[in-house]
Parts: C-alpha cells; sequence; structure tokens
C-alpha cells in the first residue's frame, strides 16, 4: 500500500473529511471490489463503489452523471464496511398473459 492510499485510510478511520478529488481518486484509481448500482434519476445514477485499503474495505457512495454535460458528484465521505454472506430468498410474482376467454372468472 502506498503512502497516498495509507494517508487516506488514516483520514477515513479517524473522521477526517475528504476532499472531492480524494474521494474521485478512490473511485476511479483503485481497483473494485463491488460496484452496486441504485436507482436512476434524471441526470444520475446512484452508486456504491467498495475498494479495499490494505485489509480494510471502504465504502463510496456517489452518483455518476448519465449524461456528458453531467459530471459525477461525491457528495457521500468513505466508510468502512466489512463483508456479509448470508442466503437470500426472494419471492417475485410474474404476470403471465392469459387467453382473452379465459380472462374473466365469476
Amino acid at each position: 500500500m502506498n503512502n497516498k492510499l495509507n494517508e487516506l485510510l488514516d483520514k477515513i478511520e479517524s473522521g477526517v473529511k475528504l476532499t472531492e478529488n480524494e474521494i474521485s481518486s478512490l473511485v476511479w484509481e483503485q481497483p473494485h471490489v463491488d460496484e452496486i448500482y441504485g436507482e436512476n434519476h434524471r441526470w444520475q445514477r446512484e452508486v456504491k463503489t467498495i475498494i479495499e485499503i490494505g485489509v480494510v474495505y471502504v465504502a463510496i457512495d456517489w452518483f455518476e452523471g448519465l449524461t456528458e454535460l453531467n459530471e459525477d458528484n461525491y457528495p457521500n465521505q468513505p466508510y468502512i464496511v466489512e463483508p456479509k454472506t448470508y442466503t437470500k430468498t426472494v419471492v417475485v410474482t410474474d404476470w403471465v398473459s392469459q387467453p382473452i376467454a379465459g380472462a374473466r372468472k365469476n
């Protein structure tokens, strides 16, 4: 781990606010462990990027500009996370088309 990353991790762990340029460098210059896309808004999309600094995982919540005229936005400070692996059951309702003759049931 280089000195710059060490300094940034020290800031995150001690609660010192990072600049937008520092946050941007974490998002774009570090390998991503995971990237989770949230809702699309009119001009931007919510993104959570997970990176690894040494043995510590760091999450960065930011907004990706969806057009060439909209810049990426980093309004949130990075924070420490850890992986939690578990089994998740999801109930899904599918809507299946029916023939016209059988559509109404009394």
